[in-house]
């Protein structure tokens, strides 16, 4: 544990240097899990800031992607809106001219019995 003097007096800090140590790991961790999703993953502005070594290029293409994906969510939102607000016209109108009765004998061929393969 680390301890800092004051005065002749003791104040233990609260974090000790393994703790910090593993706070980094994890830290790095996930940096390693987000970085390595961004390589491989299928969408196309992600692999390029992961790659970028400029931060001005990853700053460039994070705020083009995030723009065009406000424009993108932007653009279906209001066409699924647009295709809701469609009016539609239902006529539906039933007549009956005669009445139609069920065939009182059905004739089915179920028999596993094949003529044409002799």
């Amino acid at each position: 544990m680390c301890k800092i003097v004051f005065d002749k007096t003791c104040v233990s800090v609260s974090k000790t240097n393994s703790t910090m140590k593993e706070q980094e790991k994890h830290e790095s961790r996930r940096r390693s899990i987000i970085h390595e999703f961004c390589l491989h993953t299928p969408t196309q502005a992600l692999p390029g800031i992961a790659r970028s070594q400029s931060i001005h290029n990853r700053l460039f293409s994070l705020i083009s992607f995030i723009g065009f994906t406000i424009i993108m969510a932007y653009v279906v939102s209001t066409t699924v809106l647009a295709y809701f607000e469609y009016p539609t016209q239902i006529d539906i109108n039933y007549a009956s001219e005669r009445p139609q009765y069920f065939p009182a004998f059905t004739l089915c061929n179920a028999s596993p019995l094949r003529f044409d393969k002799n």
